[in-house]
């Protein structure tokens, strides 16, 4: 089965990249070497840093932080909704608890109404 453009696209790059036997055996001892990296993910990040252009390693970087970010304000949210239970909801659950015994179908829900 014939490759797709995609995969044609990253061949013409290496062939840029590497073109003769020389640079391509570099590249093979330079990835081997990264083998030895104590973690998979520093193996990814060194083997991305020799093959990827720079736009393609910009681009990396931004959606790493971007997703960095984005759970930082995930937290934050769960932190600012989060409050300490009052006495008279803490009688209430265990009060729920009690009526309705593991069993109850959709427990749970049950209880959190009767809260």
């Amino acid at each position: 089965m014939p490759g797709t453009n995609y995969d044609k696209f990253y061949v013409d790059e290496l062939v840029k990249r590497y073109p003769t036997q020389e640079a391509l055996d570099a590249l093979i001892v330079t990835v081997k070497e990264i083998g030895t990296q104590p973690s998979v993910e520093d193996y990814i990040n060194k083997f991305l840093d020799l093959v990827e252009t720079e736009n393609d390693k910009a681009k990396r970087l931004e959606k790493i932080e971007s997703e960095k970010r984005q759970e930082e304000a995930r937290l934050a949210r769960m932190n600012q909704t989060a409050k300490e239970w009052t006495a008279e909801e803490v009688a209430q659950l265990t009060k729920g608890i009690t009526k309705f015994p593991p069993g109850t179908v959709n427990r749970w829900k049950v209880i959190a109404d009767f809260v």
